[in-house]
């Protein structure tokens, strides 16, 4: 995995999500398992938790990707948009009458600056 780890993308990863089937899969796992089957336990058991961090790492590089900022942060960009309008109407439904009075301070100062 180390050794390749520079080739790892956001793009490369989520093809092989579409392009490998069930069976591709538990055919590299079944020979991961064949290789690890060498080794005791206790290795086995390290193994996995190095992996594991492993994963770890490779799923920050991902997400931290120039292309995650990219595509994804102009995304969650617009959803928070969306999510703050919903809000924003919501809470001018709720406090209508202060904003109502907002409105008649705003008209009195605009007057007082037009006079």
């Amino acid at each position: 995995m180390i050794r390749y780890t520079h080739r790892i993308s956001l793009v490369r990863f989520f093809l092989s999500i579409l392009i490998m089937t069930k069976d591709d899969v538990a055919r590299v796992h079944a020979e991961m398992d064949q290789q690890m089957s060498a080794s005791s336990a206790a290795d086995r058991k390290l193994c996995e938790e190095y992996l594991r961090k492993a994963h770890l790492s490779v799923a920050y590089h991902l997400i931290t990707s120039p292309f995650m900022f990219a595509l994804v942060i102009p995304l969650i960009a617009m959803a928070l948009g969306k999510l703050g309008a919903k809000l924003a109407r919501k809470i001018v439904r709720w406090q209508s009458p202060r904003f109502e009075t907002l409105d008649g301070v705003f008209y009195r100062e605009g007057m007082t600056l037009i006079a």
